[in-house]
């Protein structure tokens, strides 16, 4: 990870990806409005957060972009492009900081498999 980020986003990410499982589980044949649905509520709150004092805002907070591919009947590998936002980042002289993690989900409806791993992290001020 990148110095000021951490478990805190290996943690957002991992319930992102979750929530994205689920979502895809509770609406077969339609994945992928149900990520994009998921999707749609967290830019929803960063969008809000942005106009916000920083100090009446969570510190950190993620919005994640989501790319599906269906393989075949019930089988799908989504790319999540995250972004991580820290609004009091120590190293920026605005408080402002923000990490780009992608992901790659698997993820198969026919045998219940799921698996993801991080493929990148890119760190920078925003």
């Amino acid at each position: 990870m990148i110095l000021g980020f951490g478990k805190t986003e290996v943690d957002a990410a991992h319930t992102i990806l979750t929530e994205c499982v689920e979502a895809m589980q509770n609406n077969l044949n339609n994945e992928s409005w149900a990520v994009n649905k998921v999707a749609q509520c967290y830019m929803k709150a960063a969008e809000e957060y942005k106009t916000i004092s920083r100090n009446c805002v969570p510190e950190r907070y993620c919005y994640f972009f989501p790319f599906l591919w269906r393989l075949y009947e019930g089988k799908y590998f989504v790319e999540i492009a995250i972004h991580h936002i820290n609004r009091n980042h120590p190293f920026s002289p605005d408080g402002w900081a923000m990490l780009k993690s992608s992901w790659i989900l698997s993820y198969s409806s026919v045998d219940g498999s799921e698996f993801y791993q991080q493929i990148e992290a890119i760190g920078g001020n925003s």
